[in-house]
């Protein structure tokens, strides 16, 4: 055979074998061809960190190399390719996060025949510059001057009538209250305890939010004392607990009901449109009360009420009474008197 053919053929094979080495090689085998590109990073104001797919790398201005494959397209097999789009993000306390993708793409990256080897990236420029935004301020409200600020509206007084019990005696109260706009209330009080002489008296404040009012009463006279409780009330009545100690000693267990004096004002809300707090009652809103029904009946009983007091309340109505003779048994055994039973059948109506 002809020797320059042999050479020919095997100068052939060679080359061949030569490029597919070349794409099979690892890109870090591979040596680096071209210069490397400058890519800086500057912010204002200047001094932010810099991060890029996560990792940090410095702070502003940043300067950093790349290989010539970050930057233009090239077909050589040996070149490094940039394979994410080198998310940038910029941070500085005071001034909002900037994040944003350094790289274009992606794009096909393809050998001299066509073929698509991978996925590139390619960066958008060689110099980036960001203006960092402040963070908004958040707005301070204004606190009003005490000396300017007007007082609270006075919404309407309340007088309330009640019965109490705790672990020295039971009685009856009389409350007179002022309800401000601001949910403040305040008043007096004067209280008769069963089997003692004279009457206790004293002031009367508290907070009134939703449907419940937090009070602390102060006993002056005949000597002195404090109690605290809690009222959960609805339209033209209410009841809660509460404790507290005088002359007499610790006041425990007690248990407070009041019910409005028909002849004064109702139990109004400071705040009484709003649907989840206590709604006045027909003398303010024209609407009925709530009709009194036999759980109503056997609460005012164990708390001590006096059985002319349950009988007005039944008398002004509305009532939703279950008189039936399982129904008469049952509050029979709870305590109910037989005045209150036979008011009730007086003025029952038949159950819903």
């Amino acid at each position: 055979m002809d020797q320059s053919r042999v050479r020919g053929r095997f100068s052939r094979c060679l080359g061949g074998v030569s490029l597919l080495a070349a794409l099979t090689l690892p890109p870090l085998s591979r040596p680096a061809f071209g210069k490397d590109f400058t890519i800086t990073i500057t912010s204002t104001p200047s001094g932010a960190k810099v991060e890029i797919d996560d990792i940090e790398k410095g702070y502003t201005p940043y300067t950093m190399r790349v290989p010539p494959g970050f930057v233009k397209p090239t077909h050589s097999a040996f070149s490094k390719k940039l394979g994410t789009p080198a998310m940038l993000r910029l941070s500085m306390p005071g001034y909002i996060t900037k994040e944003v993708a350094l790289a274009a793409g992606p794009f096909e990256w393809k050998n001299l025949y066509g073929v698509t080897l991978a996925t590139i990236y390619m960066l958008k420029a060689t110099s980036f510059h960001f203006d960092l935004e402040p963070e908004p301020t958040p707005q301070v409200a204004e606190t009003p001057n005490p000396t300017t600020a007007e007082s609270p509206e006075l919404v309407k007084p309340t007088h309330w009538n009640a019965t109490f019990s705790d672990s020295v005696g039971k009685g009856t109260m009389s409350v007179s209250l002022d309800v401000r706009s601001d949910g403040t209330v305040a008043g007096t009080y004067g209280a008769k305890s069963e089997g003692m002489p004279g009457e206790t008296h004293g002031s009367i404040t508290g907070t009134w939010q939703g449907s419940t009012m937090k009070f602390v009463m102060l006993q002056t006279g005949p000597c002195a004392g404090s109690y605290s409780g809690a009222l959960s009330l609805d339209r033209d009545r209410g009841s809660g607990p509460y404790s507290g100690t005088d002359c007499k000693g610790k006041h425990e267990n007690g248990f407070i009901q009041v019910v409005y004096d028909s002849g004064a004002s109702p139990i109004v809300s400071p705040t009484a449109s709003s649907p989840s707090q206590p709604q006045a009652s027909d003398q303010a809103t024209g609407q009925p009360p709530p009709a009194l029904t036999n759980g109503e009946i056997v609460r005012m009983v164990k708390a001590g009420l006096s059985e002319e007091t349950i009988l007005l309340d039944i008398q002004k109505g509305p009532d939703r009474f279950d008189t039936s003779p399982a129904a008469l048994i049952d509050l029979k055994s709870q305590g109910v008197p037989e005045s209150v039973l036979q008011g009730m059948l007086r003025a029952g109506s038949p159950p819903e």
